[in-house]
């Protein structure tokens, strides 16, 4: 099995004035995104497929069950690992 990170698309597009941001880094690149993400609305704002993905927050593993519960802070550290099966 290979591991890959995956970024997604950019999370800039679409902005609105008024709009809160917060700003992050996924995978080393900082990106702003909405400000009332969790991390499964992260996943789904990048078009990312949640099967295959692992995602660290801020050096810490955070388990699938808990994406719908952990809000997005302003300079959160977000690694996304995407398994990849093949031969």
């Amino acid at each position: 099995m290979v591991m890959k990170r995956s970024c997604g698309a950019s999370s800039s597009k679409g902005k609105k004035a008024g709009e809160i941001f917060l700003q992050i880094t996924i995978n080393g690149d900082k990106r702003d995104v909405p400000g009332n993400l969790t991390i499964e609305g992260l996943i789904q704002h990048l078009s990312l497929a949640p099967e295959r993905l692992a995602v660290e927050r801020n050096r810490e593993v955070v388990r699938r069950t808990e994406w719908p519960r952990i809000a997005l802070e302003d300079n959160d550290q977000i690694e996304i690992i995407h398994f990849v099966g093949g031969g």
